[in-house]
């Protein structure tokens, strides 16, 4: 706006909007002052300048498939059977009642171990639907490689524990220090920074349950599904055995 101006009304703009939309740079502007008219016409192209803009900025673009594909692995991975052998990964199922439709809904989430609760936290913060699942339905059932319980789930409302939970997200690894600093208003991830913004993390712990799981486990691929997988991944580890007995080989002198 240039100096001594005043500025439009809405509706000013929204009349300033359709002209551009028919074609012209500004409607008429003869019903109004000398000093209306140049407001006016200044306004209307900027309007039609940051239009121009934004329309040669090219869209945003989607998530690759292949970043929904690594998302999805380990819920594909139990679904083949093959949980069992990912016992040793910090990764577990986590199934809620969808809110809407009472069915089970699976996730495949990491978490961090204290004692006997665990500890998992929402990277979009509290929007995801296993999230807004857990908060109307808390009985979840866990699903951790050959292990299967119920628990039940609380978000983390205490700021002791909720630094406590996100220490052991970020204990050694730079992954989750600068995740968790690029999630909160903290300018690191260290200890001191954590206790200040704690409360900003959507955080769950998963305090295990000694009754039978209400929500169903993974249901599996068919068994034509699973045994193709398995072919597939028993030719792909022989040819990554062979190219390693290769590599070995053309080293020796």
């Amino acid at each position: 706006m240039v100096a001594g101006e005043t500025s439009l009304a809405p509706t000013d703009l929204r009349v300033c909007r359709l002209g551009m939309a028919l074609g012209a740079i500004a409607p008429s502007t003869s019903f109004y002052g000398a000093d209306r008219q140049a407001t006016f016409r200044y306004t209307c192209r900027m309007e039609k300048t940051a239009a121009q803009d934004q329309a040669s900025q090219p869209p945003p673009e989607p998530l690759p498939e292949l970043a929904n594909q690594l998302f999805r692995a380990p819920l594909m991975l139990y679904k083949l059977g093959w949980g069992p052998a990912l016992g040793w990964l910090p990764l577990l199922v986590l199934t809620t009642m969808d809110q809407q439709s009472g069915r089970p809904r699976h996730t495949a989430v990491e978490y961090r171990r204290h004692g006997s609760k665990m500890y998992v936290f929402s990277a979009w913060g509290e929007h995801t639907d296993w999230y807004q699942n857990l908060l109307k339905h808390p009985r979840v059932t866990i699903q951790q490689g050959a292990q299967l319980f119920a628990a039940d789930a609380q978000p983390v409302s205490d700021n002791a524990e909720a630094l406590r939970a996100l220490y052991l997200f970020a204990r050694n690894s730079l992954l989750y220090e600068r995740l968790f600093a690029g999630m909160s208003s903290a300018q690191a991830a260290d200890l001191n920074s954590l206790a200040d913004v704690a409360q900003e993390f959507t955080l769950v712990r998963l305090a295990p349950v000694d009754e039978e799981p209400e929500l169903p486990a993974v249901e599996l691929y068919d068994e034509a599904v699973r045994r193709a997988a398995l072919v597939v991944a028993m030719v792909i580890a022989m040819r990554i055995l062979l190219w390693l007995l290769r590599s070995s080989v053309g080293r020796r002198p």
